[in-house]
C-alpha cells in the first residue's frame, strides 16, 4: 500500500506542478476535472445518508463557478450568486420535513465545498505572480500534511478528535504548525514572493490551521456517511476528496491573503 501511495505521489505531484507552471488551459482543464470528480465523490458519499440535489444539478453549479473564473473575478461572483439562488430554490421546492432541514443543507453543500475553492485556485493562478503563489500553496499544504502525519505517527499520544478521526493527535497538530511555518518561509525565499519573510509566520500558521481543519471536515463527512474513503480514483490514497481535503481550505486562505495582505 505504501509503495502504491508513493507511486501515485511521484506521478501526480510533478504533473500538478507542470499544470501550474504552464497555466492557461493546461491549468484550467485539470482544475475543473478535479472539481468535477470531487463533486461526484461528495454526491456518492452522502446521497445514501441525506437528501442531495441531482448530480447533474451539482455538476452544473461546479462548472458554472470554475470555468468563468478563468476570465474575470466578477464572473465568479455572478456565478456564485446564481448558484446560491438555484440551490435555495431547489431546497424550497422540496417537501422536506423540518427535522430533516439540517441534513438537507448538508446535501446542498457539495458543489460549494468543492467548486468555490477551485474557482479561487483559478483566480489565484491567473493573478499577479499567480504561478509562484499556487506553487507556494501546494508545497506548503503538502509539507503541513506530511509533518502532521509524521509527527503524529512517531510521538502522537494525545488524541485530537477521536470521534471524528481517531488517528489525529495534538502532537501532529504541532508538527503541522511547525511544518507550515517552515515551508512557507522556505518557499517565500526560493520563489522570491513579493512578501517580507516576517509575514510568512502568520501566513504559515493560517495555512496550517486551514489544512488541518479541512482534513477534519472531510473526516467528519466520511464518518457521517460511514465510509473509510471518499472513493478510489487515486491509487493508494482513496478518492479525490481524500487528496484535496487540505487544499480546498488552504486555497481560500491563500487567495484572500494575496488579495488583502
Amino acid at each position: 500500500m505504501l509503495s502504491l501511495r508513493l507511486l501515485s505521489a511521484a506521478v501526480g505531484i510533478p504533473l500538478l506542478a507542470l499544470a501550474v507552471w504552464f497555466g492557461s488551459y493546461w491549468y484550467l482543464a485539470p482544475v475543473v476535472a478535479i472539481a468535477v470528480m470531487g463533486t461526484w465523490e461528495f454526491h456518492r458519499l452522502l446521497s445514501p445518508v441525506t437528501t442531495t440535489p441531482p448530480l447533474l444539478f451539482s455538476l452544473a453549479i461546479v462548472f458554472g463557478m470554475t470555468i468563468p473564473s478563468h476570465w474575470e473575478a466578477e464572473y465568479l461572483l455572478i456565478a456564485l450568486g446564481a448558484a446560491i439562488l438555484a440551490s435555495l430554490s431547489w431546497q424550497i421546492t422540496q417537501e422536506v420535513r423540518k427535522k430533516a432541514a439540517k441534513a438537507q443543507f448538508l446535501g446542498l453543500v457539495g458543489p460549494f465545498y468543492v467548486g468555490l475553492p477551485f474557482s479561487l485556485a483559478i483566480l489565484l493562478r491567473d493573478g499577479i505572480d499567480g504561478r509562484d503563489w499556487m506553487l507556494a500553496v501546494l508545497f506548503a499544504t503538502f509539507s503541513i500534511d506530511t509533518a502532521a502525519y509524521a509527527v503524529g505517527r512517531l510521538i502522537g499520544k494525545h488524541k485530537l478528535a477521536p470521534r471524528i478521526s481517531p488517528g489525529k493527535t495534538w502532537e501532529g497538530v504541532v508538527g503541522g504548525l511547525v511544518g507550515g511555518v517552515g515551508a512557507t518561509f522556505g518557499i517565500t525565499l526560493v520563489l522570491g514572493l513579493p512578501m517580507s519573510t516576517w509575514k510568512a509566520l502568520p501566513l504559515g500558521l493560517l495555512l496550517a490551521v486551514a489544512a488541518m481543519s479541512g482534513d477534519l471536515v472531510e473526516s467528519w463527512l466520511k464518518r457521517t456517511a460511514g465510509a473509510k474513503d471518499s472513493g478510489g480514483l487515486v491509487p493508494g490514497h482513496g478518492g479525490v476528496l481524500d487528496r484535496t481535503d487540505s487544499v480546498v481550505a488552504t486555497l481560500v486562505v491563500a487567495y484572500f491573503w494575496v488579495m488583502w495582505v
